[in-house]
């Protein structure tokens, strides 16, 4: 009988069979479709015979799989015991969960480790820690020790245990010598043959690991001037599991100490296809300051278009760690002010340098506006919370209709800062602020919309009103209805739609965020005279960005009271100026200012290449599926007979 206990979970989830061991569900971290194929061609009675049947086939086919499932003493069966044989075949102590017995083991050793201070170790001290750590079951107190050593990076003590191993004799176990490598990879200087043969021996003993150890592995060579090896390491890691942040930053860090843009160009690579990018924000600071130190402006340089393509910020505690290193590796250079980015004029209000402009190439808009539906709509269940019929319904009323200047989202406006209840009037001044332009609108919400188009009828110009049958898919509706038509069509909304960009592929997902960014007007009020006026708006980049003068890198300032931030920025100002970007006449730089300031109102309503107004209705349209009558349409409008439509007079 198979030993579920001993089944390791974040391989085979819970889907071993016992009656016929077939493999019906594979958790993604394993690349596990084929070898689920042998496994229901070769009929088991126990998982020891899986296993054998996967690595017969691994080895027929040439290939060295490092996996989280390496056939260790865990794939065993109930009546066959573990031998001292297979516990050898793979380092599998790395990937195990800490047990209580171990984490007491291990502050056993802390203690003794506190109580000899500076004291150095001898083989005696190192035979009574191993009578105190008297170790149950297959594990050894060295695989215990050097694990503790790794995690508190205490290099000297670890190359002390390692000596005393080979003055006994005895060879050390491969997971012994997998810490030993991350631990000596730590200090990144000094240790680099060391590494090297370790990393030699453990290759000669061992085909196969597990992700978890060479995640250890990529640490210890990641520090050492073999670090390229971690490329061939990360390319095998990828036929079992997605690499983790901590792997990919330890590879960039090492391209950027040793100005070696192939790896840079890399580990940035994997961070895209392979994680979330935000994700790595927190190592930023460092991955900056090693970008410093190894003095390649070139690589740095990649590592600042790769945040601003991603839209990446740091906090102003990350900022600071940033004008440390600025000032550590390029001393008496840089004066670093904190200022923001003026959301009209897209100038810096330290230095007064204009910011680019914030648009997205039309052909990589057409990129996402062609896959969105695919991708959003149907590909990630919107049918859950809508319908495939609605759907259809949705986007050949959006052909029929559109293009909008200018999509609402009609729920969120009424009840933005209404405290839970609804202010029909402020749609409606939101409505009419867009169509006395000449703008043609979309107005979506739910049918909660209906008892609320009386004062939407009292305009002048009519707004297109689409009511969903549930809030849960109101969103990605209107985000449809706006790209569909055109990139400088307007999204009203506070809600923070950037989400969204993970149901697309990674490669779309920085576009849909620049997109989302300029299109999205979310920072707006009511005046007490009732007129509706527009905020902030990104239309600028905020960096990072370099100029002739220094640096902006944007600042993390999101709060409760400002969700999408105030773009805040640092500057950092090069003190030399050789091109003389700094303007000491104030005139001077007052004048470049305003010539490049555009028209405030413009800017704030139209974003980048607005196009020409739409024309407008002057009936009301309201539509919802399973909604059918006839009416006459407004200008520019045929009219016709449409199906599940209701037009509204005045």
């Amino acid at each position: 009988m198979i030993a579920f206990n001993k089944l390791p979970v974040r391989l085979l989830s819970n889907s071993l069979k016992c009656c016929d061991t077939k493999l019906n569900k594979v958790n993604t971290l394993c690349h596990w479709p084929v070898l689920s194929q042998v496994c229901r061609s070769e009929p088991a009675k126990s998982t020891h015979d899986v296993m054998t049947h996967c690595s017969l086939w691994l080895r027929t086919q040439h290939k060295v799989v490092w996996s989280q499932a390496a056939f260790h003493r865990s794939f065993v069966s109930d009546s066959q015991p573990a031998t001292e044989e297979s516990a050898e075949t793979a380092p599998n102590f790395v990937s195990k969960p800490m047990r209580r017995d171990r984490q007491e083991k291990q502050q056993l050793f802390r203690q003794m480790i506190c109580n000899k201070g500076n004291t150095p170790w001898t083989d005696d001290d190192w035979l009574q820690l191993a009578d105190s750590l008297s170790l149950t079951g297959q594990e050894s107190w060295e695989v215990i020790c050097m694990h503790t050593l790794y995690v508190d990076k205490n290099i000297s003590l670890g190359q002390n245990l390692m000596s005393y191993i080979e003055r006994q004799g005895k060879t050390p176990s491969l997971v012994v010598v997998t810490f030993y490598i991350g631990l000596l990879g730590e200090s990144c200087a000094g240790f680099d043959e060391e590494i090297h043969k370790y990393y030699q021996y453990l290759l000669s003993r061992s085909s196969v690991l597990d992700a978890a150890s060479i995640e250890v592995l990529i640490t210890g060579l990641s520090g050492s001037k073999y670090y390229r090896q971690c490329l061939q390491l990360l390319e095998t890691v990828r036929e079992t599991s997605n690499p983790s942040s901590a792997s990919l930053i330890r590879i960039l860090r090492a391209g950027l100490r040793n100005q070696d843009i192939d790896v840079c160009q890399a580990a940035l690579s994997q961070i895209e296809q392979w994680i979330d990018p935000t994700g790595v924000t927190i190592y930023l600071p460092k991955v900056i300051e090693e970008g410093l130190s190894g003095n390649s402006q070139a690589c740095l340089e990649m590592v600042m278009n790769f945040m601003q393509k991603h839209k990446l910020v740091l906090k102003r505690a990350e900022l600071e760690e940033v004008v440390q290193a600025f000032h550590r590796y390029q001393p008496n250079q840089w004066t670093a002010n904190y200022g923001f980015i003026n959301h009209h004029k897209g100038h810096c209000s330290i230095c007064g340098h204009q910011m680019k402009r914030s648009e997205v190439d039309s052909s990589d808009f057409h990129s996402i506006q062609s896959i969105f539906l695919d991708q959003v709509i149907v590909g990630n269940n919107v049918f859950f919370k809508s319908s495939p019929e609605e759907v259809d319904f949705f986007v050949k009323f959006v052909e029929k209709t559109g293009p909008f200047d200018v999509v609402i989202d009609g729920l969120n406006v009424m009840y933005r800062g209404c405290h839970g209840k609804s202010d029909p009037r402020q749609l409606a001044k939101v409505v009419e602020y867009f169509t006395l332009q000449g703008k043609k609108v979309l107005v979506l919400g739910t049918r909660m919309l209906t008892g609320y188009t009386n004062l939407i009828r009292k305009l002048k110009d009519k707004p297109v009103v689409y009511m969903t049958s549930t809030t849960k898919c109101d969103d990605a509706f209107f985000l449809y209805a706006a790209l569909r038509s055109g990139k400088h069509t307007l999204v009203v909304s506070s809600d923070k739609l950037r989400d969204h960009k993970f149901l697309l592929k990674p490669s779309l997902r920085p576009v849909f965020y620049q997109w989302i960014l300029s299109a999205q007007v979310y920072d707006w009020f009511i005046s007490k005279s009732g007129e509706f006026i527009i905020g902030k708006r990104h239309l600028y980049e905020t960096g990072p960005a370099k100029d002739d003068g220094g640096w902006h890198l944007p600042e993390n300032d999101v709060t409760a009271a400002n969700p999408f931030g105030r773009l805040s920025i640092l500057c950092l100002r090069n003190k030399i100026d050789p091109l003389g970007s700094h303007d000491t006449d104030t005139n001077t730089k007052s004048s470049r200012q305003t010539a490049l300031a555009e028209p405030l109102r413009q800017t704030a309503l139209a974003g980048p290449g607005s196009s020409p107004p739409r024309h407008t209705h002057n009936r009301l349209s309201v539509t919802w599926p399973g909604k059918e009558r006839t009416g006459k349409t407004g200008s520019g409008t045929q009219a016709s007979t449409r199906n599940k439509k209701e037009w509204f007079d005045n």
